[in-house]
């Protein structure tokens, strides 16, 4: 069970954070994409927190449209 922690995706994915996220730092978050599949994005949200799909849902399910429309 442990070693599904430590695998790396094998396709690209979308990393959203909340640029006032108080949970994880976004410093923490940035240095995630290294860490990602190829082609892999990042953004971090200005003036959003932890609860990106709840706090601003148009931004995030219209980040998510255009990501999987690439």
């Amino acid at each position: 069970m442990r070693d599904t922690f430590n695998k790396v995706p094998d396709m690209p994915v979308l990393y959203l954070h909340g640029e006032n996220d108080g949970c994880i730092n976004p410093a923490v978050a940035e240095a995630t994409l290294q860490f990602l599949a190829t082609g892999s994005e990042m953004e971090i949200l200005p003036g959003l927190g932890h609860f990106l799909h709840l706090e601003d849902s148009d931004t995030v399910h219209h980040l998510i449209g255009e990501f999987l429309g690439r």
